[in-house]
């Protein structure tokens, strides 16, 4: 047995006696049972499957004995099986260790992955706070539209994130909004046609949109089947000053909201379905549709939400006896929508967009004197598939051709799991984003960054590790480094989680997987030790220590003794490893307004650029027969 470069790969594999299952035991301790069934029906041969993965049989015809096992051998890092019998004349299929791992449907690794997804930062919850903490996820017209594919796919993951993107600084003729929907998906036709203004009209009319009135948070056109996927609105004149202001709601984290404060009317409102219609008999339009206000997937995941208060019909199906529990099921959901609890606001100007996702961000306006104010959108909507399918297919590349690309992807994979520190409290006065935030922002702005000589790529780097110093603390990270690293929380005497075992570690590694330097990797696994060694050599640091930091001291090893504290000043890094320290116990002050976390977005990517191009450099040198 060959281990991969990075430590992965295959221990044992033993057959059952049976011979209809096979036990694995990964090189990380974990292990999966894989019955020959379902391997026969994963089997990736030629023989067995088209190109793009059509299988060329059908899986209920496979009898017991093609199914059996007859010898299950490891070859380097893959899985050989060996078949007792043949389908289409294949005998034998190989799997990858990586593969097994990624696929293993043991409760393990089933728990491993799902919480790897929901935390991992791919789609990240937000409220009121999200302008302040992260910032508001806004791109330029031209990067899309006309930009490198670096650009469009972090317009597709910001997108998938967040549920919204505005589009800023585009042109405002009538076809704008057409060129910036076609160069991610297809636009789909409705009865407004392939698009539709949203004009204030003096007149009476018959779309509370065409009016200056406000329009409350909510989704568009539940009263179809598929709803709308994506909706894009386009200001071409917009509304002077503060007038016409546009809202956003997370209906993800509205849905979250209400499980947990509300279990009894959240089940209401993800059991019982809701009926949307609307009629429009000069078009002889008359649609309608039901669905579950809050609609949740097989795995009891928040999937959709569907609200529109104008469109909901008269409730006839619910029995007498629960028509008092819908109702007030269905007044929590609409008062939390409109609690401003998790809404933020922002100006649409001439030539912007909104972009967002129908099914999962609600969306509002301010209201206007429509007499005064001649305020137009032109709207259209987008099917989903296609965007999910353009980002799917370049992110199941692991090395893309294009290095912006895999620099981009790796800096927002970064992103996603330190915006999911905004939930993670660890005894301070300040959640962990605020924390990463303040203590980037001290490195930026240091005077001091141990050295006066320090260049561009070093601030850079500097920068990177203190924005990513505790991102193995980050709710995602631990799962990183698979099943022998879900590391476990550390508790003080109250019970309060006050930090994650071993988080030095998990970010060191998390950074390297994701393109960081190996200096910012030594600097985020250094930021102990530098305070073990502060401790242990200046009295008056432990002093001053809060008393999280205090607590979690012990866990990590106390004060550096004699041979350590020599070994960590021998360290070339020591320096800007003791700064980082400063660093952290510094950003810790409430309501310290500093730059959100998008704004670190350049940073990240032209840091994972520079470290790419010089790991690529060094490669060539090492190459045999290069000159250096």
């Amino acid at each position: 047995m060959m281990e991969v470069a990075n430590g992965f790969s295959l221990k044992t594999a033993t057959t059952t006696s049976d011979h209809q299952a096979v036990n694995v035991v990964f090189t990380d301790g974990s292990k999966s049972l894989f019955h020959g069934v379902w391997l026969r029906d994963n089997c990736n041969d030629c023989r067995s499957c088209t190109p793009n993965g059509q299988r060329l049989y059908e899986t209920w015809s496979l009898s017991a004995a093609q199914t059996e096992i007859k010898h299950a051998l490891i070859q380097e890092t893959r899985l050989l099986v060996q078949w007792r019998l043949p389908v289409n004349g294949v005998t034998e299929s190989v799997y990858s260790a990586r593969w097994l791992a990624d696929h293993a449907y043991d409760k393990t690794h089933l728990a491993q992955r799902q919480a790897s997804s929901k935390l991992s930062g791919t789609i990240v919850a937000w409220d009121a706070s999200l302008e302040t903490n992260v910032g508001l996820p806004q791109m330029n017209y031209a990067s899309i539209v006309n930009g490198e594919t670096s650009q469009q796919l972090q317009f597709l993951r910001t997108l998938r994130r967040f549920g919204f993107v505005v589009v800023r600084s585009g042109p405002v003729d009538d076809n704008a909004v057409m060129r910036l929907a076609k160069s991610f998906g297809h636009i789909r036709t409705t009865n407004y046609g392939e698009v539709f203004d949203v004009v204030a009209r003096a007149e009476d009319n018959k779309n509370l949109a065409d009016t200056s009135l406000a329009l409350s948070p909510h989704t568009d056109n539940p009263y179809r089947n598929p709803t709308p996927g994506v909706q894009l609105l386009h200001c071409q004149i917009a509304a002077p000053g503060d007038l016409g202001k546009s809202t956003a709601v997370d209906g993800l984290a509205v849905a979250e909201y209400i499980r947990f404060h509300h279990p009894e009317e959240f089940r209401v409102l993800s059991t019982v379905p809701r009926t949307y219609r609307y009629v429009h008999p000069e078009n002889a339009t008359d649609l309608t549709a039901k669905w579950c206000p809050i609609t949740l997937d097989c795995d009891g995941n928040f999937e959709a939400i569907h609200y529109n208060n104008r469109s909901a019909t008269t409730v006839t199906s619910v029995p007498a006896s629960d028509m008092p529990l819908f109702y007030k099921a269905w007044g929590i959901l609409g008062s939390v929508i409109n609690s401003g609890k998790f809404t933020v606001e922002f100006k649409l100007n001439d030539g912007d967009t909104a972009v967002f996702i129908n099914n999962r961000v609600l969306h509002g306006r301010r209201g206007f004197d429509g007499v005064a104010v001649a305020r137009k959108l032109r709207g259209l909507y987008v099917d989903t598939d296609e965007l999910w399918s353009r980002l799917l297919s370049h992110e199941t590349v692991t090395d893309s051709v294009d290095p912006e690309v895999n620099a981009t992807k790796n800096a927002d994979t970064l992103m996603g799991l330190l915006a999911t520190c905004k939930d993670v409290s660890y005894g301070e006065d300040v959640d962990m984003l605020s924390h990463a935030l303040q203590a980037a922002h001290l490195a930026a702005t240091s005077s001091s960054a141990t050295r006066a000589d320090t260049d561009a790529s070093g601030m850079d780097e500097l920068v990177v590790a203190a924005l990513c110093h505790d991102i193995g603390s980050a709710l995602g990270a631990p799962w990183e480094l698979g099943a022998q690293h879900t590391n476990g929380a550390i508790h003080d005497e109250s019970g309060q989680m006050i930090g994650i075992h071993g988080h030095h570690q998990v970010g060191a590694h998390v950074a390297r997987k994701y393109g960081a330097s190996d200096v910012v990797a030594r600097l985020i696994e250094g930021h102990v030790n530098a305070k073990r060694f502060l401790v242990a050599t200046n009295p008056s640091y432990f002093a001053n220590l809060s008393s999280a930091s205090v607590a979690t001291l012990k866990e990590q090893g106390g004060p550096l003794q004699g041979d350590e504290i020599a070994a960590f000043k021998a360290d070339a890094l020591h320096e800007q490893m003791l700064a980082m320290r400063r660093w952290d116990e510094a950003a810790k002050e409430p309501n310290l307004v500093v730059p959100p976390l998008l704004e670190y977005m350049p940073v990240l990517v032209r840091h994972i650029r520079r470290t790419q191009q010089e790991t690529s450099q060094q490669t060539r040198h090492q190459q045999p027969g290069s000159k250096l």
